[in-house]
């Protein structure tokens, strides 16, 4: 390495490592430089040299072929492709890519910096380490191969995806985020060691299957494949009218039957709606302790609450040092009722009464309309429930061991009558 000289700014350095000899093109002047014609030598941008932003702009007419790497930024440069043949780009540093042209054969992008996709061609891989970020909002990924255009995420990097077409699979890994909101994949999404995967939008053709951790949640969009949560893996699916093998379910979580790797499971099969309109309508799998939840929207039922059981009207006087006792009731249609409900389900520390939302004093479980089924009855603190002169009915509130909101409501008097004081 000692053999320099200088063109406009760029330096060339010969690097002697045995023979053949390697040579250096190097662009670190602060600069704008236009490349349109062959380079047979690594070119390097900003290398070693902090804070000059170099800009390089890789035109139609260049060929930048040289093996192992053709294109390296560092140190906040700035790399523009919008033409021509780059075998190997890498990005350090902050470095910023942008690529709306010409074809790439493979990129890998390191630390902070950031590669915006909005065409041309990678013709191979697509790597992001570190705290990158990525944005493919166009162009395509791939040559055609199943071998070729596979997109890899690693540690806490970012990945966002709203156009453009994608030849192979996504591979996610550590603590990066990877959101979708459009675009195609042909291949499968796989995930392992806590990514953590949006998807709203857009087409995977393949499978989805994410396990160490990692957990994928979908609202919008479609994927063809099966889905194969396993090894604590988890999706969260937001929508409606679900239904597992044809019958209709609520919001629950789905796991593995045999607690077994996802291929040894039976299939089944998951429908209904997602959050965005469109439908899902999926085999599925699960292996280990992996979930699939379930979130609909959120549903409140309306239950039958007595307050003061045993008396009518439901006469409170607001200025009581003691307590109400208001009873949540089973109830049954099969009986007539409006609704079935267990009143044992509900959560008594979740329960709520009157204006102010009091917590139960106390609770317990019993027959309290003598129907013969359980109900739960409850007592409020009556200056805890804000219940004043002229109140005249009071609500509660609670939810299931299942996340079920509950509510009720009954008809209250206060006394004296509003009005009328003390004697």
């Amino acid at each position: 390495m000692k053999s320099v000289r200088t063109i406009c700014f760029a330096a060339v350095v010969m690097l002697l490592a045995g023979s053949p000899a390697l040579a250096l093109v190097e662009f670190k002047d602060g600069l704008t430089h236009d490349i349109g014609y062959a380079i047979d030598d690594e070119v390097r941008v900003d290398w070693q040299t902090p804070s000059m932003y170099t800009t390089v702009n890789v035109l139609p007419g260049a060929n930048l072929g040289f093996f192992p790497i053709s294109l390296q930024g560092f140190e906040q440069s700035r790399m523009n492709i919008s033409g021509g043949w780059t075998r190997l780009l890498n990005a350090y540093d902050s470095s910023q890519v942008s690529v709306s042209g010409g074809s790439i054969g493979l990129i890998h992008a390191y630390g902070t910096s950031q590669v915006s996709i909005t065409g041309g061609s990678i013709r191979w891989y697509l790597y992001a380490h570190d705290s990158s970020r990525m944005y493919i909002t166009g162009g395509s990924i791939g040559d055609g191969s199943p071998s070729n255009g596979h997109v890899t995420t690693y540690g806490s990097s970012q990945l966002f995806i709203t156009s453009g077409w994608i030849g192979g699979s996504l591979y996610l890994h550590n603590s990066s985020q990877v959101s979708i909101t459009g675009g195609s994949v042909r291949g499968r999404l796989i995930a392992w060691d806590s990514p953590q995967a949006s998807i709203s939008g857009g087409l995977i053709q393949g499978d989805l299957t994410p396990g160490g951790s990692s957990q994928v949640s979908i609202t919008g969009g479609t994927i063809r494949g099966p889905l194969q949560p396993f090894a604590q893996g988890l999706i969260n699916i937001y929508g409606s009218n679900f239904a597992v093998d044809g019958r209709a379910v609520g919001n629950i979580e789905l796991t593995s039957i045999y607690g077994d790797w996802y291929w040894y499971e039976p299939v089944r099969h998951l429908t209904g709606t997602l959050d965005s309109g469109e439908p899902i309508n999926n085999d599925f799998y699960i292996g280990h302790s992996a979930k699939i939840v379930l979130i609909g929207p959120e549903t409140e039922i309306i239950v039958g609450i007595d307050i003061k059981p045993g008396s009518y009207p439901n006469s409170i006087n607001p200025d009581s040092q003691g307590v109400i006792p208001v009873a949540i009731l089973t109830t049954s249609t099969e009986a007539g009722e409006p609704v079935t409900f267990d009143a044992s389900t509900v959560v008594a520390q979740t329960v709520r009464f009157g204006p102010a939302e009091a917590a139960a004093a106390q609770w317990a479980l019993e027959d309290v309309d003598d129907d013969g089924d359980v109900d739960m009855i409850l007592h409020f603190r009556t200056q805890e429930t804000g219940i004043v002169a002229g109140t005249t009915e009071a609500t509660l509130t609670g939810e299931t061991i299942e996340g079920t909101n509950i509510v009720g409501t009954d008809s209250v008097r206060t006394v004296p009558p509003e009005g009328k004081g003390k004697k």
